[in-house]
Parts: structure tokens; C-alpha cells; sequence
């Protein structure tokens, strides 16, 4: 989907594997308060009124737990897709 004219489009890069943390899954997915660290990020851009659309890059084998475990049950609304990222940042 191509954004319209004077649209503010955040992307946010999240297809890294998380292993430097050592939580034993991907950071994204760790609970801070009861509430994945990504859905904590996404909620910021949530409530941005500046921000129109939220795309989110996940790691190819987290592009649907990222739709199901965080973007559907958060209410994330602004999200407009969740997309595979590349195997570097560079080409995500």
C-alpha cells in the first residue's frame, strides 16, 4: 500500500533475533509490565497524533506471531502491516 500525500509513515525495525539480550526469545516478545516490549514501542506511535500508519518489519518467521500476539490484542490500529525484513537492517 503506497501512503497518500502529506501521510507520516513510521517504520519500525524489528526483525532482529533479540540473542544479545538473552531472554531465550526474540526481545520483542518479552513481557515488560505484562506487555511485549514491541506492543510498549507500537503504543507510543499508537497515541502519536503526528503518525498515520505504523509498518512493521519482523523477522520472516515472526511476521504472523508479531499480527497475532501483539498487533491484534493491543488494539494497535495504526499498524497497516507487518512485513518480512531483510537479513540485514540495511535491507530491511
Amino acid at each position: 500500500m503506497k501512503p497518500h500525500e502529506g501521510t507520516t509513515v513510521a517504520v519500525v525495525l524489528c526483525a532482529g533475533r533479540g540473542t544479545r539480550l538473552g531472554a531465550g526469545m526474540n526481545k520483542v516478545f518479552v513481557p515488560i509490565h505484562g506487555k511485549p516490549i514491541l506492543a510498549h514501542t507500537l503504543a507510543v506511535f499508537q497515541r502519536a497524533a503526528a503518525v498515520d500508519e505504523v509498518i512493521v518489519v519482523a523477522h520472516p518467521a515472526e511476521v504472523d506471531r508479531c499480527r497475532v500476539e501483539i498487533v491484534a490484542p493491543w488494539a494497535l490500529t495504526k499498524v497497516g502491516t507487518v512485513i518480512a525484513g531483510g537479513a540485514t537492517r540495511h535491507l530491511s
